[in-house]
């Protein structure tokens, strides 16, 4: 085990000398890592260390950073926790890249791809950690075979948690939402097996590991729920797009006025709910999803020019990874009724919102609070 990890350390190093513009693999041996990320507009660059425990590769590698980055912070931690091949220094490093790139706005360097390569020959001759495998086998010993049929690396890591026991994961979550799971594991392999060029259709957005992990769980989360179950609000995917999501918010603080205009709202435009769009990155959960209104048109409540809403949280200097999708819509809702929300009867949703004018909205709004703070109600103030 020891002389396999020093090979692989010893790639890495290869792969990211100190001579590498972005990433340099600083020191390494099989008690530890000490690895540097370059990222733009930074005064310095990013140094993280990497505690390899005895455990290895049963247990993840332990990350660490003295960076005050929530970004990176929430990076790290997600690391930290994984479980089985994904526990793999290969991978680990692999998707660090992947994510860091992805959050700085770097074009991935050409490594990664000879990472992966590096890894799919070891998958393929048969020379992955025994632990690991292990870690991925059924109960009878028989090892998986799905990951090997998936056309690269990414693809298998991104939906082997979907894969993963399903009646067991399930459990809880109605006949509807169970279907929903499964059109979604199936659109989503045929979005990554398909090239947009030749299904003339636009690109997907085309996700990452742990965003697609980590949205899965959200939904499976949501749709276990009482506040769910209870008819509080509902969650749709557009086109079975994971990073897509429609939000209906049926009910709102009864004492408040926002519940008694959505009472008249039935009658005077037929409608029972607020709709919000939720479009996750690819660096979800280290990022926010981001969040408009789609109908109907509120004034007040927060709510800006095109729809977005004025919440420090879905802000990236306001964000955790720790937050769940649940208790964002939870805090969406609370908002609105602190900050007074009222439904305009008069104006039309698609002649006042839009994704171009939230976004500008949006940004001039993180502008503005960079600059002076922010005034929205605390998170606990709801």
């Amino acid at each position: 085990m020891a002389q396999k990890l020093k090979e692989h350390l010893k790639k890495l190093e290869s792969f990211f000398p100190r001579s590498h513009p972005l990433y340099q693999i600083l020191s390494a041996n099989t008690d530890e890592l000490h690895v540097r990320f370059h990222a733009p507009n930074h005064s310095k660059p990013f140094d993280i260390h990497c505690n390899l425990p005895d455990t290895y590769p049963r247990s993840a590698p332990l990350w660490s950073s003295d960076e005050d980055n929530a970004s990176l912070t929430g990076l790290l931690e997600f690391l930290s926790s994984t479980s089985g091949a994904k526990n793999h220094i290969f991978n680990q490093v692999t998707e660090m890249l992947t994510s860091l790139c992805s959050l700085f706005g770097v074009e991935q360097p050409a490594e990664v791809e000879l990472l992966k390569a590096t890894i799919e020959s070891e998958q393929a001759e048969g020379d992955a950690e025994p632990e690991c495998e292990s870690l991925e086998s059924d109960g009878d010993g028989e090892d998986d075979d799905y990951p090997m049929e998936m056309n690269d690396l990414s693809s298998q890591q991104i939906f082997a948690p979907i894969e993963k026991d399903i009646s067991a994961e399930d459990e809880g979550i109605d006949e509807q939402g169970q279907a929903a799971l499964e059109r979604v594991k199936k659109a989503n392999l045929e979005r990554y097996s398909t090239p947009a060029a030749t299904s003339g259709q636009a690109s997907a957005p085309q996700g990452s590991v742990t965003a697609s992990d980590r949205l899965m769980k959200e939904l499976r989360h949501i749709w276990k729920s009482d506040n769910h179950k209870n008819g509080l609000f509902s969650v749709e995917l557009m086109n079975d797009n994971l990073y897509e999501w429609n939000v209906k918010l049926f009910k709102v603080d009864p004492d408040s006025q926002l519940h008694n205009d959505m009472v008249q709202m039935q009658t005077k435009i037929k409608l029972n709910h607020l709709s919000f769009s939720f479009k996750f990155p690819d660096t979800f959960p280290f990022s926010p999803p981001f969040v408009r209104v789609i109908n109907p048109v509120i004034s007040g409540g927060y709510v800006l020019t095109g729809g977005a809403i004025c919440m420090e949280l879905l802000t990236k200097q306001g964000w955790s990874s720790a937050y769940s999708i649940e208790a964002v819509i939870l805090q969406i809702s609370a908002t609105l009724v602190k900050g007074r929300a009222r439904i305009n009867f008069t104006a039309q949703a698609n002649a006042q919102y839009s994704q171009a004018r939230a976004e500008e909205s949006y940004r001039h709004l993180v502008r503005i609070h960079e600059k002076g703070g922010w005034f929205t109600p605390p998170k606990g103030d709801g």
